[in-house]
């Protein structure tokens, strides 16, 4: 009975949060670049754009600032100790492919990007006897902002899992509706012209997570309400800029889950109320320009907490 609330407290809020987080890809290619090649890219825009028609070779900071399409495959295997809960065995994986445009300027002070994405989703949750997967899709867009050493995204999703939960009584199936919005806001603190970077942040996320009403194989009425959850995740970033182009970093963030709790009734009686624990996140990463059209980028994060895991993700960008 208690499978719709494991659903939604730990495979779908698990995705759109990652989702969430992997969306500001724009943010991060253009924030890791220091600040005085910012400058001279805000000032000579409309050079750049004159270089990239007639095909001239661009310094490395102009090339990454091009449109793209990029994909990010991710993989997360972690246990997750419910409040009032059951400690559950999570695999969550997927791909997101996006758009984003390059960096242009909005007004006098501001420069702005649009990303557009969509993806694919899936996840896994075993707890005693219990099996549950999940697959399915979203699509986002994500709109940054930039000023000086400032930076604000904000994303917003929306997508769709089914979900199949199997036990010795039978297989249970429902749908999941899920969406949310995030956003990014942070400053670069610079150092030796731009060579070293740290960058604090402040993530605040909202998502809905609606699992529909269903009979399970024993044929009890499971009733679930509308799941409203709230995130707030500070962070920093340690970035190095080296001679050759590529960005190594560290990262390390806490987060916090608010009203984040699954409401399930069973015929009627209310179950406990299941929500994540606090956590933390942290690991390391690298981007930089493979060629002149392909960037990569590959990170691995370590969970501790009420999330207890590893988080990879990797990808490609290319420019045109």
């Amino acid at each position: 009975v208690i499978s719709g609330g494991i659903s939604s407290s730990v495979g779908a809020t698990g995705t759109l949060s990652q989702t969430l987080n992997y969306s500001f890809q724009n943010l991060e290619n253009y924030m890791n670049i220091p600040f005085n090649e910012r400058i001279l890219l805000a000032y000579n825009i409309d050079n750049v754009n004159r270089s990239m028609s007639a095909g001239e070779p661009l310094p490395s900071f102009m090339k990454e600032n091009k449109s793209s399409v990029w994909m990010k495959p991710y993989m997360i295997n972690e246990d997750v100790l419910l409040k009032n809960g059951a400690k559950i065995s999570n695999k969550s994986y997927g791909t997101l492919i996006g758009y984003d445009t390059g960096v242009r300027k909005v007004n006098e002070n501001w420069n702005g990007a649009f990303t557009g994405y969509i993806g694919y989703t899936g996840a896994s949750q075993k707890y005693g006897s219990m099996e549950a997967h999940q697959s399915g899709g979203l699509i986002g867009a994500t709109f940054s902002l930039y000023k000086g050493n400032i930076f604000t995204a904000t994303t917003l999703s929306a997508g769709l899992m089914e979900t199949d939960s199997k036990s010795v009584f039978g297989q249970d199936d429902y749908t999941t509706l899920l969406g949310g919005i995030g956003n990014k806001t942070g400053y670069n603190f610079e150092f030796s012209n731009g060579k070293y970077i740290i960058q604090p942040s402040l993530l605040l996320a909202y998502s809905y997570i609606n699992t529909e009403d269903y009979k399970n194989s024993l044929n009890v009425r499971i009733e679930n309400k509308g799941m409203h959850a709230f995130q707030i995740s500070p962070g920093v970033r340690f970035i190095a800029n080296l001679d050759n182009g590529w960005k190594p970093y560290i990262e390390l963030s806490k987060v916090w889950n608010v009203d984040n709790e699954a409401k399930t009734t069973a015929d009627g009686i209310e179950l406990p109320r299941m929500y994540v624990k606090p956590y933390t996140q942290y690991g390391l990463g690298i981007q930089g320009l493979i060629d002149d059209e392909v960037m990569l980028y590959a990170q691995t994060l370590v969970e501790e907490g009420g999330r207890d895991g590893i988080l990879l993700t990797g990808g490609l960008r290319w420019l045109f």
